[in-house]
């Protein structure tokens, strides 16, 4: 996440998986579900789970969502994380990124 986030900010997500072999995208364009999961800070019990959609066709490893204003609430380090269903049931997660929301003054 390459710009700053404040307390009950509105921001639209795009997380990009890359295959481990590789090192360049991992095609979930067979995906039948996706998911982007995002964790408050430890000292929160908050968590949400977002429906995601593919940026272009999937082949690019794109996902996106939208966080609503005041979803990202306490403010503090954040955990992220994509969770991605194929057909028959293989499910592939992404590894756990974090980033800050920054505190209102």
């Amino acid at each position: 996440m390459s710009c700053d986030i404040q307390a009950g900010d509105a921001v639209a997500i795009t997380i990009t998986l890359t295959d481990c072999n590789t090192n360049g995208p991992l095609d979930i364009s067979s995906a039948v579900d996706q998911i982007i999961v995002l964790r408050g800070p430890a000292s929160s019990s908050t968590r949400l789970e977002k429906a995601a959609t593919f940026v272009t066709d999937g082949t690019d490893g794109k996902l996106t969502t939208t966080v609503g204003t005041n979803e990202l609430l306490p403010f503090g380090e954040w955990k992220i994380q994509a969770v991605v269903t194929f057909p028959l049931g293989a499910v592939h997660s992404s590894e756990v990124k974090r980033f800050i929301v920054a505190n209102n003054i």
